[in-house]
């Protein structure tokens, strides 16, 4: 049995974002990203508290930082402990083109861990190495709120588990600090 919230990027209805949860989805709402994309969040109780997961998936044509502080004022809303996951489109060392040495994640890590740079496990280093893109690169991420989360794990999928889409699939392993 699993919990699940969905929003579509357009009428189609065809292509969008969802989040499953083994937990209970409480409330959820999409918003637009950019033209083409839309992002969910989903209010989740996971039993001790309540957290936030917001999916996106970033247009890879978007060549301009347009979406990026949208995302991180509407994340800034809530109080509860946040988890980001999704497609960004970019790689962790992908610089913004307006301000080359600026990281266009740089927004996201203000408030944000990369759960893959910081598990420390053979898994962590996997997905770093490997990507989760099939052509190369690391392009998923499961971002974390400082402060709130610790990484315990991280990785991709098993070889055998990665034909099902063009994109390998990520998890993280996450515990509340104390």
């Amino acid at each position: 049995n699993m919990s699940q919230a969905y929003v579509a990027h357009d009428e189609s209805a065809n292509r969008g974002v969802g989040i499953l949860s083994k937990y209970p989805i409480v409330s959820s709402r999409g918003a637009a990203l950019s033209a083409n994309r839309n992002f969910i969040m989903a209010t989740i109780d996971v039993g001790t508290k309540k957290i936030l997961v917001a999916n996106i998936l970033r247009y890879h044509l978007e060549f301009t930082e347009e979406s990026m502080p949208f995302l991180m004022a509407e994340l800034a809303k809530s109080t509860l402990p946040t988890v980001l996951v999704g497609n960004f489109n970019m790689t962790p060392d992908a610089q913004m083109l307006h301000k080359p040495g600026t990281r266009r994640l740089h927004r996201v890590l203000e408030r944000f861990f990369d759960t893959a740079a910081e598990a420390g496990t053979k898994g962590a280093a996997t997905a770093r190495g490997t990507g989760t893109w099939h052509s190369g690169g690391r392009v998923d991420y499961v971002f974390a709120q400082k402060g709130q989360f610790a990484a315990v794990d991280a990785g991709i999928v098993a070889p055998q588990y990665r034909d099902a889409s063009n994109h390998i699939a990520y998890f993280a392993k996450l515990k509340f600090q104390e």
